[in-house]
């Protein structure tokens, strides 16, 4: 592959990726393209599960923590598997981290809307709108974990297309296609052999002086025949005919 071109697609963390898996990125955009983004995505779900400890502070809640550790865990998990092109860390990392951080986030929401008792006071409302702000280290996890996912599943057709080659269906298609131009090439040789006037017979005669061969013998007798003195040209040069002669190969 040409070195320049390769220069110019930049790959995150290069030495991360096995050399085999590493041509992956050069062979599909989509998918270095996905990988450049996943991996910094990882780092800031690393940040954000951080983030997410202010809200054990705020209820302690000790459940808050073992979330938070646990969305460190495996945006770790998700970062190794983005480097390494490995699909089982990153689908392991993305159904996670939909499924476990997507349902805390709905608690945290609903908790922080209904979970208070029903006394409207300015306070509450402060407070309310805090959880909700805290809230959002959570979402950020759910929005990473549904772009992990995407990435996954192109990481698996990738693996998939690499392991068993081009499709058969593809095979079938190119074979059938060299096929079809093979015929088309025959039937354009076949059809310089035909006479340009009936393209049944082939060209078995010549016009007289021009020399170009381009009827069957019936054909160029018929032309001469039914027209004037003034009329009988050649049909590839129009210069004038006086006879037509046959030829035989």
């Amino acid at each position: 592959m040409n070195q320049p071109l390769i220069e110019q697609r930049r790959i995150r963390l290069p030495d991360w990726v096995d050399p085999e898996r590493r041509e992956w990125l050069y062979k599909y955009e989509k998918l270095r393209k996905r990988r450049n983004c996943m991996i910094p995505l990882n780092i800031i779900q690393i940040f954000s599960a951080l983030c997410g400890f202010v809200t054990y502070f705020m209820r302690k809640n000790r459940v808050s923590i073992f979330i938070n550790v646990f969305a460190a865990i495996l945006a770790v998990c998700g970062l190794f598997g983005a480097s390494k092109l490995k699909w089982k860390l990153s689908l392991t990392h993305s159904i996670m981290t939909i499924g476990i951080i997507g349902a805390f986030l709905v608690y945290e929401v609903l908790y922080a809307m209904f979970g208070k008792k029903k006394q409207i006071d300015e306070y509450q409302i402060r407070e309310t709108w805090l959880l909700l702000v805290l809230s959002l280290p959570y979402l950020i996890d759910f929005i990473i974990g549904i772009y992990g996912a995407i990435f996954t599943v192109n990481l698996i057709d990738t693996e998939k297309r690499e392991e068993n080659g081009p499709d058969n269906q593809d095979l079938v298609n190119e074979e059938q296609m060299n096929q079809e131009l093979v015929q088309l090439n025959q039937n354009l040789n076949d059809a310089e052999e035909l006479c340009c006037v009936c393209l049944a017979n082939p060209r078995n005669s010549v016009f007289i002086p021009c020399g170009h061969q381009c009827t069957c013998l019936n054909c160029g007798r018929a032309y001469l025949q039914n027209r004037a003195q003034n009329d009988k040209i050649c049909i590839i040069c129009r210069r004038p005919v006086e006879r037509v002669i046959q030829t035989f190969h």
